[in-house]
């Protein structure tokens, strides 16, 4: 992924701006045709930039122990030491989680007057946050 946004950044932007305002490199291709197709490739730079990101930043929960892992494959569900133990490590699972979460919540602040393009972007990232927790 890191040499596609290398490759995206370096060469081809600048060769799109440096093309955009020559009519003989667009030959046929209408102004209107030209602006859709930049903002197309730059709204999927940014995603690649994003994504890239994304991986960047995935929580990390600690792992069960053997024995945990062990208890679970047994189904060992009257060993309250056990039964103790997997309370405490999702009870640290879940603070972090929802540490994460909340992170990216008071980042994005809206503003009232904030449209429709700017609340899709607030569900797209928040739904992105999710998905690395899953991950």
């Amino acid at each position: 992924m890191a040499i596609l946004k290398t490759l995206i950044n370096n060469i081809y932007d600048p060769m799109l701006r440096a093309i955009k305002d020559d009519k003989n490199e667009w030959k046929k291709c209408e102004k209107e045709a030209q602006n859709e197709f930049q903002q197309t490739f730059d709204k999927f730079a940014k995603e690649l930039d994003e994504a890239q990101e994304s991986f960047k930043s995935n929580i990390v929960l600690e792992a069960l122990s053997d024995k945990q892992r062990q208890g679970l494959r047994d189904g060992k569900t009257n060993d309250i030491a056990l039964i103790n133990e997997y309370a405490a490590i999702f009870s640290l699972w879940q603070d972090k989680i929802n540490a994460y979460i909340d992170e990216t919540n008071s980042e994005q602040r809206h503003e009232k007057d904030d449209g429709p393009a700017k609340e899709l972007e607030y569900w797209k990232q928040r739904m992105r946050r999710l998905t690395q927790v899953s991950e």
